[in-house]
């Protein structure tokens, strides 16, 4: 068994038969031997013809699928997704196309969802009902999307998305997105795998792949990369009054976000005394006189008064 991917709408081209059929009791699907696989919100034709003998009238043409524990052989109807008398499932309804000329029983199954993946069967009635037996197996393909990095993810390095089909059709072109917007495409890679890298923070996202309207579950691509954007800042104010206190605060950009943070002073050239560890710094009592020289920031106020900060420090 294979699977024959059906392309969108625009590009189905129906085969025709040629030769007369046998005036025969007889139904004929072009796909009897094969499961049609779809992508969701595409569209299917089930190809057929029919013929019965000159001397009866077809009174009654109908489409159905076996549902709720019916048997697959077409010996029990199910659910109707097209009939002439309009006595259709609801859910079919407004999704179907039915080429009714001559001896041509083809149906056409427009936006097609995982819930239509089954066995499709022709019915046809003149003083009694013939069942083409075999039916046409519909596949809607489902999306996997996997990393093929099991680990950490750290910046600088390169992965590879790769998604899969459960019915693998032939030649599928893929769609990849990143919280939710379209990825550019890529040029020489085989189908159904996208490379990154070297990777930065920003490659930081959910990531889907996509045929025709349908999607994979996402996937959360999580850069670890070091401290950044390190800046820290005082208050209540850089004006700083002998007797007042003084709260240091530190912030970084990182992934995992830090949580050892250490600040030291300066003592002499080369050597520096440990303050303390965390977030914020709090000088309780500030034995300095206040400095009246309000252009100056507390870049420059640390500088001044000795103090310097070696922090935080991070471990990937």
């Amino acid at each position: 068994m294979h699977c024959q991917y059906i392309l969108p709408l625009s590009l189905l081209t129906l085969l025709s038969l040629t030769g007369t059929l046998a005036q025969t009791w007889s139904v004929w699907y072009r796909d009897k031997t094969a499961v049609i696989c779809a992508s969701k919100g595409s569209s299917v034709a089930f190809d057929c013809t029919y013929s019965y003998p000159a001397t009866q009238q077809v009174i009654r043409k109908l489409w159905f699928t076996p549902r709720g524990g019916k048997k697959l052989d077409g010996s029990q109807q199910g659910d109707v997704v097209y009939d002439t008398s309009r006595l259709i499932k609801t859910r079919y309804s407004g999704r179907t196309e039915f080429y009714d000329q001559d001896n041509n029983c083809t149906l056409k199954l427009n936006n097609v969802t995982e819930d239509d993946s089954g066995r499709f069967f022709f019915r046809f009635h003149s003083n009694q009902g013939f069942t083409g037996p075999g039916g046409v197996d519909l596949n809607i393909s489902v999306l996997s999307l996997k990393l093929n990095e099991n680990g950490p993810v750290k910046e600088r390095d390169h992965v590879t998305l790769a998604c899969t089909s459960n019915c693998n059709p032939p030649q599928m072109e893929f769609l990849w997105f990143k919280d939710g917007r379209p990825l550019p495409g890529v040029s020489g890679v085989p189908g159904g795998q996208y490379p990154l890298g070297p990777l930065s923070p920003n490659d930081t996202g959910c990531y889907t792949c996509g045929l025709g309207q349908g999607t994979s579950t996402s996937i959360l691509l999580d850069v670890i990369y070091a401290s950044r954007d390190v800046s820290f800042k005082a208050s209540p104010s850089p004006e700083v009054v002998k007797g007042s206190h003084l709260t240091l605060t530190c912030s970084n950009n990182a992934n995992p976000a830090a949580e050892t943070y250490t600040w030291f002073q300066r003592t002499g050239l080369l050597t520096s005394l440990r303050l303390g560890t965390g977030k914020e710094h709090t000088f309780n009592q500030m034995l300095f006189q206040k400095i009246y020289h309000t252009g100056i920031d507390i870049h420059q106020l640390l500088v001044w008064f000795g103090l310097v900060w070696f922090g935080p420090q991070w471990k990937a």
